[in-house]
């Protein structure tokens, strides 16, 4: 028996001509340093991308969207947390577009000061680049932001899309393709309507009960046990 992240990820074992049984269990976060502290959201909008910026993630197009934030939300800024090779030329777009001072590029932290800038932000943002090896990419960093209260505004490709625009929570967030003027609109819709902190709170919760490691870890003890009692039969 397999164990897989989702069922985009076992259609591909299949069609690597994989056929051991596979059971999607979902992925988590990890709940002792992501957790709701209270904060209410950030005003003026506060954006934050927390992890890699490489070719593959995209993360520019946060960039390329503000100029239109900024129209709406003059004072509205961007946070990244992280490194890799493209935020050298992210910056001097930033620069290009003339939005340098709303966008903020930081080292990487330590999760639990993270999560308490997750939880007062407006959305975090996350991304994937439409290339065919993303089709079955997890932005993982989405749960990480769930288990904070924060929502997630992503623009890409892959199973993402699905898991947010399908959510049983209805605050979880928003996937839109990778474009643009999609991302704007996205990130702006966020900020027109933040989260109130009762509803961070109750988000936080669901994702807790869904998508952290202990929840992830008592799917897979579960379904082993299920497996194990039908072949007793």
């Amino acid at each position: 028996m397999l164990f897989a992240a989702h069922d985009p990820l076992i259609n591909r074992f299949r069609e690597l001509g994989i056929g051991t049984p596979a059971v999607p269990i979902g992925f988590g976060a990890d709940t002792k340093d992501f957790r709701y502290d209270g904060q209410a959201p950030a005003q003026p909008p506060v954006f934050v991308y927390a992890g890699t910026h490489s070719e593959w993630h995209g993360a520019g197009i946060f960039v390329e969207a503000m100029p239109r934030v900024l129209k709406e939300h003059p004072q509205a800024r961007l946070l990244y947390y992280g490194n890799g090779e493209e935020r050298d030329g992210m910056r001097a777009r930033a620069r290009e577009l003339g939005v340098e001072g709303s966008v903020e590029f930081n080292a990487p932290i330590p999760p639990a000061d993270l999560s308490p800038i997750l939880s007062g932000a407006t959305a975090s943002v996350a991304s994937l680049t439409p290339v065919p090896a993303n089709e079955y990419a997890l932005a993982t960093k989405v749960y990480s932001s769930l288990a904070a209260g924060c929502p997630v505004v992503f623009a890409g490709v892959g199973p993402t899309m699905e898991f947010l625009n399908d959510a049983e929570h209805p605050h979880a967030g928003v996937a839109v393709t990778y474009d643009v003027d999609a991302t704007a609109s996205a990130m702006l819709a966020a900020a027109a309507a933040p989260l109130r902190a009762a509803s961070r709170e109750e988000l936080a919760q669901w994702s807790a009960s869904q998508y952290s490691l202990n929840a992830i870890a008592q799917r897979v003890v579960d379904e082993s046990f299920a497996i194990v009692r039908a072949k007793r039969k």
